[in-house]
């Protein structure tokens, strides 16, 4: 069952650097550490039109930019996938904590994990998309690279963490000069009825509200902008002056849809929506999370609020009142904010 997933695409335009970018990922879980200008930024992503994110290692360098997430998963597995670009050098690819490192031998070109090499050489200036298989049961790791198996670990003599947690970055002084970007992550389990193993290489196109459905909460800011939906797509939602949605009416809903196409016709793994708010008082106050294909049957997640500013996310692996997602089913689908 999808745990979380991110293109990178919602928090802030190409060029933006370390410092406005770190509120925003730490909003949505992330850990982050030495987030400067020069360590972190927005660039161009694996598809025209999409942002990923850039780590920048100096040459020398013993103070490194990191990004960790986690989570504790139901059963017995826990899986992670993202999409890798590097250049100048050949780097640690990422560490699961507390379980292995995944490096990137320099000699070879292949994957490594301590004396482990791995099948194949990846070469650097290419997207590789990554993942991670911990069977926590059998105390078993596997990572592939674009839907190869490279390595199978054995991390039996290890005690296994009930967080588990990927991080990005390099650890100690950096030999040579090198950058990073990553793009299109994901993390699983084996709860739930689909999605409950590894996926293969995903790409997760992001929908920004181009059109109001139905508008019931009031934009702030001055001058307003023309629609609900262009303040629900900003990047930098909470920079200075830019405007917001509010409301204090319970049920009162906002439901947009977007015109943005899916690049391909391949498998649609799963929608979530995803949004950027808080509470504005102590009451227990949630927002519910909707989707309905226009005149059909809605669904909605309901999280609880906190008071300071998070995204929040409500995933959907079927379509609502059952079936398959398809590229018309994506296309044609309403979403939104409901106030609880």
């Amino acid at each position: 069952m999808f745990k979380f997933c991110d293109g990178f695409d919602q928090y802030a335009a190409e060029g933006v650097t370390g410092p406005t970018l770190q509120p925003y990922l730490e909003a949505n879980g992330y850990t982050v550490t030495n987030a400067t200008a020069t360590t972190f930024s927005v660039v161009a992503g694996r598809r025209t039109g999409a942002r990923a994110l850039q780590f920048s290692v100096a040459r020398s360098s013993t103070t490194n930019a990191s990004l960790q997430w986690g989570f504790t998963p139901t059963g017995n597995l826990a899986v992670f996938g993202f999409a890798m670009y590097a250049t100048g050098s050949r780097m640690r690819i990422a560490r699961i904590a507390n379980v292995i490192d995944i490096d990137w031998d320099t000699t070879t070109g292949k994957m490594k994990v301590g004396s482990q090499l791995g099948v194949n050489p990846l070469i650097l200036s290419a997207w590789y998309y990554i993942e991670i298989r911990i069977d926590i049961a059998a105390k078993s790791v596997q990572v592939f690279a674009n839907n190869e198996l490279q390595l199978t670990v054995d991390v039996s003599t290890s005690s296994l963490p009930t967080l588990y947690s990927i991080v990005w970055g390099q650890v100690g002084t950096a030999p040579e000069a090198g950058v990073q970007w990553l793009d299109d992550f994901y993390a699983l389990d084996g709860s739930g009825t689909k999605n409950i193993d590894r996926l293969g290489p995903v790409e997760i196109t992001t929908r920004t509200p181009t059109a109001d459905v139905a508008v019931a909460w009031t934009v702030v800011g001055t001058p307003p902008p023309a629609t609900h939906a262009a303040v629900a797509a900003q990047l930098e939602p909470n920079k200075a002056g830019a405007p917001y949605l509010q409301s204090n009416t319970a049920g009162a809903a906002d439901i947009f849809r977007s015109n943005t196409v899916l690049p391909t016709d391949n498998q649609i793994f799963a929608v979530s929506v995803l949004a950027y708010a808080r509470k504005g008082d102590l009451d227990d106050r949630k927002i519910g999370l909707l989707i309905q294909p226009e005149g059909g049957q809605s669904n909605e997640i309901q999280l609880s609020l906190a008071e300071t500013y998070k995204y929040y996310q409500a995933t959907y692996e079927s379509v609502p009142g059952g079936g398959n997602w398809s590229k018309n089913s994506v296309e044609s689908l309403q979403f939104g904010i409901v106030t609880r």
